[in-house]
This record gives C-alpha cells, structure tokens and sequence, in this order.
C-alpha cells in the first residue's frame, strides 16, 4: 500500500458490480487514485470488486465502509454523511493493529464536506484530505446541494489539508478551473465511465500541472 496523497484525477466507481469491474477499470485507466462506494450487490461481491481494483490501483479508497477498506488493504477511507460518524472511523482505523486487519495504521481518513461544520467535524476526526463537492451543478445533488463554486474550493485549498474538488467535472475546463483554485485533485464518476473523456481530462490536468 501507498500512504502518500496522490495528485491528479481520482475516478470513482459507484454501484460497481462484478461483472463490470474489468471494463470500469479499463475505462478508468490512467487515474492517479481509485474510490469505491455504494456496492452494487451484496458485501461477498463487493469484496470480490476491490480485490480486483486493489491488483491495478495505483491507490485505493473506499467510501464509508471500514470493513471492507481493512479487507481489502485500501489506502484510504473517506467519510461521507452517511458513514459512521466520523471519530468512530478513525478510532478504528488507529486501533492497535491485529489479525485480521494487520495494516490498519497505514489506512489514510478523508472526508467528504460540503459545509463548514463538516470540515469542522473532518478536523475533529483528524482527516488527512477533504473533498470538497459539489464543486458545479450535477445531477445526483440536483436539489440536495447546491453547488459549492471555485471560489470555496480556493478559499478551502488555502489551508494545510489537501482538498479534492468534486462534482459537474465534465469538461477539460473544469479540470484547470479545479486546478487553478488549489485542489489537490479531482473525483470523477459519470467521466470515468467514459474512456475517451476520461483521457481529455487526464491530458487537461497535466497541461494544468505543466503550466505550473
């Protein structure tokens, strides 16, 4: 496993089942970093999913599940709205390392925020990265959130915490836009079912970090 944060783009595969995770992870190719949340079947085949992911991935998160984070030798656990509250994951990600899980020191806490009080609460838990979302207009938070804009993200980036910028990232000048305003990186769903898209964006970040 890798501790380091890494840079760039992030694909995140949710409701992954089995039968698809070979062409997700063809589609996905190239990511700095891979996430895994809200399996698609039972916990046996969500399992079966990120010990597939976990052979390719660069690095590897998976999205609430302590559990299955620890199973699968995962490099990171992000805390959402809808995972245990947040100490408790850290708790359990620092207890005394012990059969069956003897690499649980080395998982890095994220949390995904999109309000002050949840930063707040990331802090608290002592999380080594932010997401911070949505960033644009997606249909998924349509009425649940309201876009979060590059002027947040920017004014988030400025602190110690690295944060990754997610949601409505769907064109390469999105991509630079998340750049220019300090993320750390950028989280894609729809894009990382899209190979051909999915390569436009990688190539937009890189132009971005070149042009550093």
């Amino acid at each position: 496993m890798n501790s380091r944060l890494p840079r760039g783009l992030w694909a995140v595969a949710s409701e992954l089942s089995v039968r698809d995770v070979d062409a997700w992870m063809h589609s996905a190719a190239g990511a700095a970093a891979w996430t895994f949340r809200r399996p698609a079947e039972g916990d046996r085949e969500a399992l079966h999913c990120l010990r597939r992911l976990r052979e390719h991935a660069a690095w590897l998160a998976v999205h609430g599940r302590s559990d299955l984070a620890l199973l699968s030798q995962a490099d990171g656990l992000i805390a959402g709205a809808q995972s245990l509250p947040w100490e408790c994951l850290a708790d359990r990600l620092h207890a005394r390392p012990s059969e069956p899980f003897p690499d649980r020191r080395r998982i890095v806490l994220g949390a995904a925020v999109h309000n002050q009080g949840q930063v707040e609460m990331a802090q608290r838990a002592q999380a080594k990265f932010l997401i911070l979302g949505p960033i644009w207009q997606t249909p998924s938070k349509r009425g649940i959130l309201a876009p979060q804009g590059c002027e947040k993200l920017h004014a988030l980036a400025a602190h110690d915490c690295p944060v990754l910028a997610i949601g409505g990232v769907d064109r390469p000048e999105r991509v630079q836009q998340a750049h220019a305003a300090g993320a750390h990186g950028v989280l894609l769903l729809r894009a990382a079912q899209d190979a051909p898209l999915f390569q436009e964006l990688l190539c937009a970040w890189r132009e971005s970090e070149d042009a550093v």
